[in-house]
Order: structure tokens, then sequence, then C-alpha cells
């Protein structure tokens, strides 16, 4: 059986982590802790064809001829591309990521599987451009995708110097398109 004098449970949330209120016959007590400050969550860099409308983009190629790619590498919230590369991958190529050992057949990660490649120089610039020509020599649909790492500062913000170790440090793969040879 209840007891008549006791306070319902409450919950609070204002400016401190959430606090259940319990009583016991009519005697209210609470412990509060200040709420940690929540770190904002740091994007990765922005990774784009340049003339792209949106997406991953399709291009038309032609046997034998060259298709030309620029990508645009920005920075974003704090984050800075220290390393990367565009690939062209065999056909069937998937956009798998993580530990080369664990990375099924098809994943463009693999050397195996990249047929061209060009590698992004090394800088401190937020905005750089990296480009790839690649004559395809087979009809099939070649997946277009950038592989690199990037860095973060501690609170994402653009302002402060990205931090060395590994909890600051990522590996990360952006589909770009395909091109389709008939």
């Amino acid at each position: 059986m209840s007891n008549p004098r006791s306070v319902p449970r409450r919950v609070s949330a204002v400016g401190t982590t959430a606090l259940v209120i319990a009583t016991m016959t009519g005697c209210a007590a609470a412990a509060t802790q200040p709420t940690p400050a929540l770190r904002p969550a740091c994007g990765p860099p922005s990774i784009t064809l340049t003339g792209a409308t949106g997406g991953p983009e399709t291009l038309n190629g032609v046997l034998g001829v060259a298709t030309k790619l620029s990508v645009d590498v920005n920075d974003v919230s704090g984050s800075h591309v220290i390393s990367g590369s565009v690939v062209v991958a065999r056909p069937g190529s998937t956009a798998d990521g993580g530990d080369p050992a664990g990375l099924p057949t098809t994943a463009a990660a693999l050397p195996a599987n990249q047929i061209a490649t060009s590698t992004l120089a090394a800088g401190s610039a937020p905005a750089r451009t990296i480009s790839l020509s690649f004559a395809p020599s087979n009809p099939g649909s070649y997946p277009i995708m950038f592989i690199g790492k990037y860095q973060t500062t501690d609170d994402c913000s653009a302002i402060g110097t990205p931090e060395t170790d590994a909890a600051h440090t990522m590996n990360f793969i952006v589909p770009l398109g395909t091109i389709t040879v008939p």
C-alpha cells in the first residue's frame, strides 16, 4: 500500500543531467551533477566531383578514350584531409571500408581492385583539387571513389589545429559515381 504523504517521482533535465527525485514518507532528496559538455559531431570532409549536381554522378565513357575526372576536396568543421586518392575500380567493386584483413574481395579499397588512382598532394590548404584520367579498355560500370584519411580538432572547431592521435584520425570512403561504358 502506498504512503499518502509520499510525493510522486519527477524527472528534471534543466541544466543538469536527468534527475530522478525519489521520495520517502514525504521527504524529498536529490543529487545533481553538471551536464558534461557535449562535443559536436565532426563531419567528414566534403569530397565531390567538380561540377557535380549532388550525389554520385554517372558519366558516360567510351572504350579507349580517356575520361578526365576532377575532384574537389574541402575540409569541413574542424576536419582536415591528410591523405587520399581518387580511385577508379573494377566493375562490381564496392565501397566497403574498414580493416583491410576483413574487407570483402570486391572492396574498392583493396589495391587489386583499383584500375587507376591519383593521390592527393599533401598540404594544409582547406580546399584542394585532385585530377585523374581513365581510359576504359572493356565495357562495364567502373566505380569512382575517394579513399582517404582525415584528422579532426578536439572540439571540431574550424579554427583549431587537428589532433594527430588515433582517436582523432579517421579513414573514410566516398562513392563519387560511375563511368559507364556500353
